[in-house]
């Protein structure tokens, strides 16, 4: 019974040693690499406004066709919410109902709401309006960083 006990006790602790260690790591990597962008990012678009767009803009407009437009939303629906709650949610049930990792499941459901948090706050952070002139359409709310692009990866 006693051996049970000790047993069960070295068995926990060796998690909480393993979740500790694994948490700081990523702590530490997301902190680090949050820092290296804010710096990056305040340095480029608080020194240089909209030259980049203007730049991208430029470049892009000769491209501008009905077939390329196509190609880029068709391409674009994958970072679309109406596309990744569904893929999220279809992932998460197959790994908490099928696979039946349900600690794998939580980390999934985590990393998808940290990451949505992440996003807000980050544009919430840079306040940075969409340019005036858009390439195809007006878009709603802020330009920076990307929903899309940030929720995709």
């Amino acid at each position: 019974m006693i051996s049970k006990v000790k047993y069960r006790i070295k068995k926990f602790s060796d998690v909480i040693a393993l979740l500790s260690a694994e948490l700081f790591i990523v702590f530490l990597s997301f902190f680090i690499a949050l820092a290296l962008l804010v710096i990056v990012i305040r340095q480029i678009f608080y020194n240089k406004e909209y030259t980049m767009d203007n730049m991208v803009f430029d470049y892009l407009s000769p491209y501008v066709s009905g077939t390329n437009t196509f190609i880029m939303q068709s391409a674009s629906f994958l970072g679309f919410h109406l596309f990744l709650i569904p893929a999220w949610l279809l992932v998460f049930s197959y790994y908490f109902f099928i696979r039946k990792k349900k600690w794998f499941s939580i980390k999934l459901i985590t990393i998808a709401i940290c990451n949505l948090g992440l996003m807000f706050g980050l544009k919430i952070f840079f306040n940075r309006p969409r340019p005036l002139i858009p390439l195809l359409k007006e878009v709603p709310g802020l330009s920076f960083p990307s929903g899309h692009a940030f929720m995709s990866f």
